[in-house]
């Protein structure tokens, strides 16, 4: 179920995209962990993990059971 999920947003510095997820995800009262490539995480082990991944921001539903 959704309540068991937990919320990873990879955004990177400057963009407007991922400040535009964030404010949405607050105003909604969701709560997420925010991993920032280049900064919390190398832009190499980002690609190594998500390989297909091209686009920030980059969420993933995370299960906490």
């Amino acid at each position: 179920t959704r309540s068991n999920m937990k919320i990873v947003v990879y955004s990177k510095e400057n963009c407007p995209a991922c400040v535009a997820l964030k404010a949405r995800l607050n105003k909604d009262g969701e709560a997420f962990t925010e991993i920032v490539v280049g900064v919390d995480l190398t832009r190499e082990d980002f690609l190594e993990r998500f390989p297909q991944v091209r686009t920030m921001p980059h969420v993933v539903f995370v299960n906490e059971e």
